[in-house]
């Protein structure tokens, strides 16, 4: 992490070490990062295709969570869930001190620079600041707008009075405590507040359905990467009353409570039986194998006949077949490979299972002095910058989007493009969405990361910007208009040069298109077309023109300001994708 030290990483370390974690000191060391601040690297060539290499286990007693805090009851009581919940927590545990047995870890936590200042979101930097994300991604999704942030605190406050209010022992910790404080001190507590936010949506992880989220000491030293070598690994479904991932009371109670159910309803009785015929059927078929296995045996050994090879062979066959089985029977085992093996001892010497941990495995081949990375998503740079607050310079997961140019050509051009956007709004969008939604799964979302998942694959918003706000000239946004995109590449994406190809078809190609609205021909919409790409063009200037034009960005590359050097990196970054769009695009016209 950037702004953790090299001192208090090894405190993290050997808080982990004495709360009943795992740390691999065998295969990891800790020194300075080239991206910044500390990074965890490889102390030897590892490759984890020959041996599966377990970095850190943590158990889930351990972390950091909302449910496993000093507060957990008030919290619970008050159905708070989520981020704000943990960061209410975090700040109680902080308040308490030495009394709190995350003391040691959570002042490894900076919220402030090497100067003593907050470190803060975009979105309460100054105003001369956020001038210089005019037009970009972030002031389009909204992360310049502060009110999100007060409302959480707000009702953090609330909480914090409300329950010194019920117990007199329970403190008020100084961030949360506002009443009767002038206006200028409850400006420094909500910074604070914010700023602790911010360092907490940094580092947290999503557990499972009991923690929700939560702070793991250790994992969140690995730095970010678009290509990571390292995994985040939690079972998620684990019980949402007690976070047991084996069977438990709660469990019991809920099925009994749908047997109960199931019974008085009478409708699964026929599933029932068939369950029970197929369990009966399976028992039958195991007890004959049994049986077969046995009278095997038995002939063996009441064989008294001569030892030739006839019976020899016999004798082979046998134990190879016992090995094949063995070997079936731990198949499973051996993926998991030495990382199960690795049992912690909790209180009391008791062992805690795998499950019941988290843990940072190797995924990738590493050689020896590579740092390891980690990732936090595939996030473009406003999502980077606002949530974790860094950017990536040639961000291979940036994209830029045309929505708002879009909508203003539909305003400017009402008659030449009224027939094509309102197919495309009523079912256009979702039926060409839902053909390179199926085109990806075919091919295995055409992705070599290990890492993949379907969320990642899938077309629709990957960034939570969902919330964007547009321009005042601009009627509200609809959801197509956050996924017509450029991406880092300088390259439309599918969806996006879908719409430029409909929107290029004239009056009667149009009326051919949709003259039989059921089989509407969609891979017209993929072909190439000059005439597209000249509408694709227009769109791009427009957007272009969509940044504040007067401010040179490239002198705030080597402003003494970080905050100026991040959002010239985010913004030049954006411009310089626009312009790869279209040195593309005038070798397609």
């Amino acid at each position: 992490m950037s702004n953790t030290t090299l001192e208090n990483a090894n405190k993290v370390v050997s808080w982990i070490k004495s709360n009943h974690g795992y740390w691999n000191s065998d295969v990891l060391e800790i020194k300075e990062s080239k991206v910044g601040g500390i990074g965890v690297f490889a102390k030897k060539d590892l490759d984890p295709t020959l041996t599966p290499e377990l970095l850190l286990r943590l158990p889930k007693e351990s972390i950091l969570s909302a449910e496993k805090s000093s507060i957990a009851n008030l919290i619970l009581e008050e159905e708070i869930e989520g981020a704000l919940a943990l960061i209410i927590a975090f700040i109680y545990e902080k308040h308490y001190g030495n009394d709190s047995p995350w003391f040691e870890y959570i002042n490894t936590i900076h919220y402030k620079d090497s100067k003593g200042d907050l470190i803060l979101p975009p979105s309460l930097w100054t105003k001369k600041e956020k001038l210089l994300f005019k037009g970009s991604e972030l002031e389009i999704m909204g992360a310049l707008d502060d009110e999100e942030n007060k409302s959480a605190y707000e009702n953090a406050c609330t909480f914090a009075l409300n329950q010194h209010e019920i117990s007199s022992a329970i403190p008020i910790p100084w961030e949360l405590d506002i009443e009767g404080k002038d206006d200028d001190e409850v400006l420094i507590k909500y910074k604070n507040f914010i700023a602790i936010s911010h360092a907490i949506a940094s580092r947290d992880f999503e557990i499972d359905a009991f923690h929700q989220v939560a702070l793991v000491p250790g994992a969140d030293l690995f730095n970010h990467t678009n290509k990571p070598t390292v995994r985040f690994e939690s079972v998620f479904d684990v019980c949402g009353m007690c976070g047991s991932s084996a069977p438990c009371d709660h469990m019991q109670e809920s099925d009994e409570e749908q047997d109960d159910s199931g019974s008085e309803d009478g409708e699964n009785s026929g599933d029932e039986e068939m369950v029970e015929e197929d369990d009966d059927e399976q028992g039958t078929d195991e007890q004959e194998d049994e049986n077969e296995s046995d009278e095997n045996e038995s002939d063996e050994d009441n064989y008294d006949g001569p030892i030739d090879e006839a019976f020899i062979s016999k004798i082979e066959e046998s134990l190879q077949r016992e090995k094949d089985e063995e070997e079936a029977d731990h198949s499973d085992e051996d993926e998991e490979g030495s990382n199960q093996q690795i049992i912690l001892e909790g209180e009391g010497g008791g062992k805690i299972l795998p499950d019941d941990c988290c843990d940072i495995v190797l995924t990738k081949k590493v050689s020896k002095g590579d740092e390891l990375f980690n990732t936090y998503g595939d996030f473009n740079n406003s999502i980077l910058l606002s949530k974790y607050g860094f950017v990536i310079p040639g961000n291979i997961d940036e994209e830029v989007g045309l929505g708002i140019q879009f909508l203003k050509i539909k305003k400017a051009n009402k008659k030449l493009y009224a027939k094509h956007f309102e197919w495309w709004e009523a079912q256009g969008y979702e039926m060409v969405r839902e053909m390179f939604h199926k085109k990806k799964n075919d091919s295995h979302h055409g992705c070599e990361d290990d890492n993949c998942d379907d969320d990642h694959c899938d077309d629709g918003c990957q960034d939570g910007c969902c919330d964007g706000e547009g321009e005042d000239d601009v009627e509200d946004i609809p959801n197509w208009t956050l996924e017509v995109t450029i991406g880092a590449s300088g390259e439309p994406l599918p969806l996006t040069y879908a719409l430029v190809k409909l929107l290029s078809l004239n009056k009667l190609e149009l009326t051919k298109f949709l003259k039989t609205p059921e089989k509407v021909n969609l891979q017209l919409l993929t072909t190439s077309s000059s005439k597209a790409y000249k509408i694709l063009k227009e769109l791009v200037e427009l957007r272009l023109d969509q940044y504040e034009g007067a401010i040179k960005y490239d002198k705030y590359l080597k402003s003494k300001n970080s905050r100026e050097r991040l959002a010239a990196q985010l913004v030049i970054h954006e411009q310089n994708i626009l312009k790869k769009s279209l040195q593309y695009i005038s070798k397609k016209i």
